[in-house]
């Protein structure tokens, strides 16, 4: 007698009995991820999904920080959990600027690129905004999240309103008094030069002074503070 095929069992009524086979699995997980990621519906919930996940762990991780415990593993979770938020397309990829007009090639550009394909949530807006307002140029600024991949500043630049000459320095300035370290004057000769240390306590009075005075503004190339007096 021959021995049962592999995919037949015997049977003791002396019939072979057919047993299924199951196929052969061809499942590809990178394959499965790629589809759900280029999938419609994937994103919406996977936002969804990665901001709760991020509020719960870093509620968690702040708990730990403030009752000072578990230092390290806080650190550790709050990294891991900005690294899944970003996995979840929670990170910098475009940053919206209003109000640049002469900061962009002053610094501004190498503050925002270290935050490009960063974990937004990481982005403080607090931090990077003390960081943009110390540029010459910039009078103030406001940065904001705009999720799930933008920031956006705006800023107002300083307007310079004179030059201020002081220990033969050269220095552009505004109505306010503030200086704009590091710019070149050469491309504002059209503006009065005011001379004496107090300048900056005394611009807006001066500028205020010739605005008034038609007949005298289109005559006065310099001037010259005494004693604190124009």
């Amino acid at each position: 007698t021959s021995s049962p095929a592999p995919d037949q069992a015997p049977n003791p009524m002396g019939e072979e009995v057919q047993t299924a086979r199951l196929p052969e699995s061809d499942f590809n997980l990178g394959e499965f991820v790629q589809s759900l990621r280029t999938s419609q519906t994937f994103w919406p919930a996977a936002f969804g999904l990665g901001l709760v996940l991020a509020c719960i762990l870093l509620v968690l991780t702040s708990w730990a920080h403030n009752t000072g415990r578990f230092q390290l593993w806080s650190i550790q979770v709050q990294n891991a959990a900005l690294s899944t938020t970003a996995f979840f397309g929670l990170k910098v990829q475009e940053v919206e600027i209003d109000g640049a007009l002469r900061s962009s090639s002053d610094g501004l550009d190498d503050i925002l690129e270290r935050y490009q394909d960063k974990p937004i949530l990481a982005a403080s807006p607090q931090l990077i905004q003390s960081h943009v307002e110390l540029l010459p140029w910039v009078k103030t600024a406001r940065v904001e999240r705009a999720l799930p991949n933008k920031l956006v500043l705006t800023m107002e630049e300083k307007k310079p309103a004179a030059i201020w000459q002081h220990e033969e320095q050269f220095t552009l300035i505004d109505r306010n008094g503030d200086t704009i370290d590091g710019a070149s004057v050469r491309n504002f000769s059209n503006l009065p030069i005011i001379v004496g240390a107090q300048v900056p306590d005394k611009v807006e009075e001066f500028l205020t002074f010739i605005e008034q005075e038609q007949s005298l503004k289109p005559h006065i190339k310099a001037a010259v503070l005494v004693s604190g007096r124009r």
